[in-house]
């Protein structure tokens, strides 16, 4: 049976295209709109005939989604348009999934923990960011900062319908957020390439994931706009590449240095980056494929730290982590994500050095 790699029907648009590219989806059904006030102005679609719901928080709660489902009094919905960065792309799902559910924190974690995919209504993504990889994965991570713990939704249903690219909707990203989400792209594409279920069309994928970051996210940090759509093109292969494998060590590691520092997202995963691509390269040599993307690995580590040092310097010291910290976030990263998804064997101890090469 001929399997598609990815059912979501993806679109590159102009702006001024984008409410007749989204009509198909959306025309005599009942309309949720969720996404901040802002993003859903720029998008164009504050006239929409739909009920809207603006309350994004970065790295939504249990307690988030609980809230939005409460408010929306049990109201059934044909399908959610998602409009913004991967928070707002991963409370759309949430919400997707339990929009008939009035639900406290406590039957969201249920739900999550034993969900009922039965009744999951269509996702319309419209990204504002590059990186993230929600509007063409079938993942939703709702964090419950109560419990320290990082839950995900994960199931083929939760693929957005549609994801709807607009570079210009990225333009409005401040210099932090866009270095971020580019370095998510490029982090996910390193990890797909040399993850333990890697194959050769998802490291292709990824090689091209890695060179579209590297030549475009210096541009749009310097103000050239012509590179945005070449970042959302690296966020989508991206995507297309560890929705085949999932992410591993960096994305592990980050848990904890978001659920305890507040740190975001895609700079906690970066901050590891240099030291656990040198750690595999050991195990699986053909990363070297990658090094050479920048001229090699020290070349490949300044890369890496001179686009973000005008930023934010990449250093576990620099994003305020106390270094007596470090083996507290190794023994948490151990428990709380996919280490088993990376190409090579990872000890506490093995963790604990990456910590401190990333100090």
């Amino acid at each position: 049976m001929y399997n598609p790699f990815i059912t979501t029907d993806i679109k590159m648009l102009d702006l001024s295209s984008l409410q007749q590219a989204l009509k198909p989806y959306i025309q005599g059904r009942k309309v949720l709109v969720m996404g901040s006030k802002r993003a859903v102005a720029d998008a164009g679609l504050s006239g929409l005939s739909a009920a809207f719901y603006h309350n994004i928080p970065s790295n939504p709660d249990v307690r988030d989604v609980a809230a939005c489902l409460l408010s929306l009094t049990c109201a059934k919905f044909d399908v959610v348009v998602a409009v913004g960065g991967g928070s707002a792309l991963d409370m759309g799902k949430a919400v997707a999934c339990m929009q008939t559910r009035l639900l406290d924190a406590d039957a969201v974690r249920t739900f999550i923990k034993n969900p009922d995919y039965s009744k999951v209504i269509d996702v319309i993504a419209i990204p504002t960011t590059a990186g993230t990889g929600s509007d063409v994965t079938q993942w939703a991570t709702v964090w419950d900062g109560q419990r320290r713990q990082k839950l995900s939704l994960d199931h083929p249903c939760l693929l957005p319908r549609a994801s709807l690219l607009v570079p210009e909707l990225t333009a409005s990203m401040p210099p932090l957020l866009t270095l971020s989400t580019g370095l998510d792209a490029l982090c996910q594409a390193f990890e797909a390439f040399w993850a333990a279920e890697r194959e050769p069309v998802s490291q292709e994928m990824a090689v091209h994931a890695v060179e579209l970051v590297r030549d475009n996210l210096p541009l749009v940090l310097n103000g050239y706009q012509s590179g945005r759509k070449g970042m959302m093109m690296a966020a989508a292969f991206a995507g297309f590449a560890f929705a085949r494998t999932r992410t591993n060590i960096c994305h592990t590691i980050s848990y904890p240095l978001t659920l305890d520092y507040g740190m975001i997202h895609g700079l906690a995963c970066a901050v590891t980056l240099a030291p656990v691509a040198a750690f595999n390269h050991e195990k699986l040599p053909e990363i070297s494929r990658l090094f050479k993307l920048f001229g090699g690995p020290i070349s490949f580590e300044t890369w890496l730290y001179e686009i973000a040092d005008p930023i934010q310097p990449l250093r576990l010291q620099k994003l305020g982590v106390p270094r007596g910290d470090l083996q507290k976030i190794a023994q948490d990263a151990m428990i709380m994500g996919r280490m088993d998804k990376n190409c090579r064997e990872v000890t506490s101890a093995d963790l604990l050095g990456i910590l401190y090469k990333a100090y």
